[in-house]
């Protein structure tokens, strides 16, 4: 499986807004098929829950993704969920809902943040400090692979002569017991197209990125570490030889020629993966009209996220225990 270079997009806004027409959404899917046409490989939400509680009812982004999903054929999707708010069943739920609906464009942020207002809405959450924060997010990373590997890859028979839709040998509880969740399992949905559909991770530092690729396990640790652009060099300088994570650069949005050169540089640079652009629907809307055009790759290859990532389809941990 090959890596190359991968250019994505994360909207810090909501991008569908509160219009109660339904304008905002067909204007998204309008503004994401842009994107695709352009060669943009994946498109980022933040968990709604981080956003700026304003009291008006807001999609998902999980929701917000799998509406488009359905209407892009080829850019992935990667929706953010607040690790210290939301339960990791529901999201492993959704984020293999979302690889089915895609055929294989999902993946996870696992965003390692709380703030005031989601506090309010979420009572039960317990008062974690940074180091915390850390590794709950770790536990929650470990406890989303194995419910994505509750369900064997030949666990659905499909059988229309007999009736029997799943050979329950092949579907498993994972008892979790940690010190942040306590989950059962097995999953509801059956194992994703991905096996494990990618899992991202933000390091708001140098350091913030060490402890992602150094974490206990390499359950623990996501498959792409994104790093500011400030941050990249020093990340570089330490980040181990033969890591399995990817590193993509973070980059601020800004006018499409000076963004260019920069994705051209960071491009050329060994080590990085990609690109990512932080930008609103605005922004993303200013930067497709100046033309991303001359930072694109071929846009054919491979179909999946994992794949463009170069990243390598897991077995089910039950499968190579039997």
């Amino acid at each position: 499986m090959t890596e190359r270079f991968v250019i994505g997009v994360h909207l810090g806004d909501d991008p569908i807004g509160a219009a109660a027409d339904g304008s905002g959404i067909a204007a998204l899917v309008d503004l994401i098929r842009a994107a695709e046409s352009e060669g943009i490989d994946y498109i980022g939400l933040d968990d709604a829950l981080l956003g700026s509680g304003d009291g008006v009812p807001r999609a998902t982004a999980g929701e917000t993704l799998a509406y488009l999903a359905r209407r892009t054929a080829r850019i992935a999707l990667v929706p953010g969920v607040a690790a210290h708010y939301v339960e990791p069943f529901h999201a492993a739920k959704q984020v293999a809902t979302l690889d089915f609906v895609s055929e294989g464009r999902a993946g996870a942020l696992v965003q390692r943040r709380r703030n005031a207002i989601a506090d309010r809405l979420v009572p039960a959450a317990s008062d974690l400090d940074e180091t915390g924060l850390r590794a709950q997010a770790a536990e929650f990373t470990h406890v989303l692979r194995q419910l994505w590997d509750s369900w064997e890859d030949d666990a659905t028979v499909r059988d229309v002569a007999t009736g029997q839709y799943v050979d329950s040998s092949r579907v498993h509880e994972i008892a979790h017991e940690g010190r942040y969740f306590r989950v059962k399992g097995p999953l509801i949905t059956p194992r994703p197209p991905q096996g494990q559909p990618p899992i991202f991770a933000h390091a708001e530092s140098a350091a913030s990125a060490r402890d992602l690729w150094s974490g206990p396990s390499e359950t623990t640790a996501p498959d792409v570490i994104l790093v500011d652009e400030a941050d990249a060099e020093a990340v570089l300088a330490e980040y181990p030889a033969g890591a399995a994570a990817r590193l993509i650069v973070v980059l601020a949005g800004e006018d499409a020629p000076g963004l260019a050169a920069r994705i051209a540089a960071w491009r050329a640079t060994p080590g990085i993966a990609g690109a990512e652009i932080r930008t609103d629907t605005a922004g993303l809307h200013a930067l497709l009209a100046g033309g991303i055009l001359p930072v694109r790759e071929d846009s054919a290859g491979d179909a999946t996220l994992a794949g463009r990532l170069g990243l390598p389809r897991r077995a089910s941990r039950f499968a190579s225990a039997r």
